[in-house]
């Protein structure tokens, strides 16, 4: 017996470790001896033989050599892969155009297009289309579609939103809507038939909010969204509430959790919070964007200060999964992949283009392919899918694999011009850091209640 290539021991305080095994899923709770016995620096013959075949039967020591523990894997990426890839990820482009000019927009290059490929809006043929390309994609699997932008929710094509909403429901199609907000009060009276899942950005406090999320003509935005979501909570709509961080607004997190906590987000069951780091495209000019590694120290060192930050969702791949982890003892799946590019994403523009990352829409040159006038693929797609962490040399050695899923593939084509390359981002710094963390939150929390 050896200790498994992926079992990953992480130091929460003297004398208490946690075993994690990215093959296995197993997560246990450990005392520094058996972390020493593992390594090899006391001798096993000191543990009782009950406590070795536990940890034979978790996972972290086995008879498999590490190629044998990625065939495994592999074996069960196949099965997953088979149940999983029937699921689908819809997103719906009604318009590239936006009524806002945010500092840190990752399609700020779409936005400087001219005014006649920004106005253009979804027609009824372009939807009858997409429909038809939907359904025959999913099947008999129905599941959710998202609108996206540009900014869905403009007042002028109101219409258009409202029979893409009847069209998808009447399919048995669920929705999500990514909007900023500002016009959402005006489109309550249609979307709250439809029960729609909204996803708001709010970036700090309303001075700090208003001097990055602005309009065309500079104005805030802050008062316009808040109300929106008060509306929207009326009609007992669910509402995702997203704050991108960097170094303009980071040292708010503890405003808005008391922002948060005075307005009763916490308590109620219709809204979730999450932040992200902001994310800078190869063409931006954003100076203000940060390392994900020192956003997410800096969010771990102010929950000293503020606890309900531990409430917030890290929107991490690999590190997510971990918030209902602890209660579980362990983990259901390794991450085979980064995201649903990788897996079966399909976003539709107006102009009958499909991409398959959100980093991409609008270039023509990255397109998949096309549902309008004939559905049709490129080789694109199939480079997306077979991005997995089996196709990336680097990650079939790497015990961290199985949480990252590889790293974001816009990422590895913007660095290295290829799929093939793993984008780690600090990640083993990452989870050192951040696990331990979520651990201790979490058990304190529930020593407490």
């Amino acid at each position: 017996m050896k200790v498994s290539h992926y079992t990953i021991p992480l130091k929460l305080q003297e004398n208490e470790y946690l075993l994690i095994n990215s093959r296995t899923g197993a997560v246990d709770l450990v005392n520094s001896n058996i972390v020493d016995i593992l390594q090899g620096t006391l001798h096993s013959s000191e543990v009782d033989p009950s406590i070795v075949d536990f940890f034979v039967e978790r996972g972290h020591l086995t008879d498999m050599s590490q190629e044998e523990e990625l065939k495994y894997l592999e074996t069960l990426y196949r099965k997953y892969y088979e149940v999983h890839s029937k699921f689908k990820t819809h997103m719906i482009i009604p318009t590239y155009n936006c009524n806002f000019q945010c500092s840190y927009c990752y399609l700020s290059d779409i936005q400087s297009k001219d005014s006649q490929w920004l106005n253009t809006v979804i027609d009824d043929d372009h939807i009858e289309r997409l429909f038809k390309v939907i359904t025959h994609i999913d099947g008999s699997h129905r599941g959710r579609l998202v609108l996206y932008g540009g900014e869905p929710l403009l007042l002028k094509n109101k219409k258009v939103i409202e029979n893409i909403l009847k069209r998808g429901t009447m399919l048995g199609y669920r929705f999500t809507i990514t909007t900023n907000g500002v016009s959402l009060s005006d489109f309550l009276d249609v979307i709250q038939i439809y029960n729609p899942v909204l996803q708001i950005t709010i970036d700090g406090p309303q001075s700090k909010h208003d001097s990055r999320r602005i309009k065309k003509d500079g104005s805030g935005t802050f008062n316009e969204i808040l109300a929106g979501v008060d509306a929207a909570l009326e009609s007992n709509l669910t509402i995702l509430l997203r704050m991108n961080l960097d170094s303009k607004n980071l040292d708010t997190l503890p405003q808005m959790i008391d922002f948060y906590r005075e307005k009763g987000f916490y308590n109620n069951p219709n809204i979730s919070i999450h932040f992200s780091p902001v994310f800078q495209k190869s063409c931006g000019t954003y100076e203000f964007s940060i390392p994900r590694k020192d956003v997410y120290k800096a969010v771990v060192s102010q929950t000293a200060k503020q606890r309900e930050i531990s409430q917030i969702s890290f929107d991490l791949q690999g590190i997510k999964m971990f918030e209902t982890i602890f209660q579980k003892g362990g983990i259901e799946s390794p991450r085979f992949w980064y995201c649903d590019a990788n897996l079966g994403m399909f976003i539709y523009d107006p102009f009958g283009d499909i991409y398959v990352c959100t980093e991409h829409i609008g270039q023509e040159s990255t397109r998949a392919g096309q549902y309008y006038p004939k559905l049709s693929w490129n080789d694109s797609c199939k480079r997306w899918r077979e991005r997995t962490v089996f196709t990336i040399p680097e990650c079939r050695k790497c015990k961290y694999a199985p949480f990252c899923g590889g790293g974001c593939g816009f990422e590895a084509l913007k660095h290295y011009s290829t799929l093939s390359k793993p984008i780690c981002s600090n990640f083993p710094n990452i989870f050192n850091l951040v696990i331990p963390h979520l651990y201790k939150t979490l058990r304190d929390d529930y020593v407490q209640t």
